[in-house]
């Protein structure tokens, strides 16, 4: 099976059409982006690792991904670039690991001090 198929079966589990009748994941992949929203979200072990894969084959085809999530260990698998934001404002840009250590990540989210 295609990592877009892949993809697709497992969105398909957790999104809704939209009034088109188009699934979002149908759309718009010849234009080289793709933009995911809690697409993690209930997704199994293996239908999450089923989804790394899917994304990791469409970013080897030149497609980039715009994924909002928070299902963070899975984002991780995959993110080069993590932007966290609070209250609608950019806290932390950068290397995923580094973003989560980042003390205002960190008190924003676990509402402590990084260890």
């Amino acid at each position: 099976m295609t990592g877009l198929k892949i993809l697709q079966d497992v969105a398909r589990k957790i999104l809704v059409l939209d009034d088109s009748g188009q699934h979002p994941l149908d759309v718009g992949l010849v234009d080289h982006h793709r933009l995911l929203d809690e697409i993690g979200g209930g997704l199994t072990n293996a239908e999450a690792d089923e989804l790394v894969a899917a994304i990791r084959e469409l970013r080897g085809r030149g497609i980039s991904i715009v994924w909002i999530e928070h299902i963070v260990h899975v984002l991780l698998q995959v993110a080069e670039r993590l932007i966290c934001m609070d209250a609608g404002k950019i806290i932390a840009d950068g290397e995923p690991r580094a973003v989560l250590a980042d003390a205002g990540v960190v008190a924003a989210y676990l509402g402590g001090t990084p260890a």
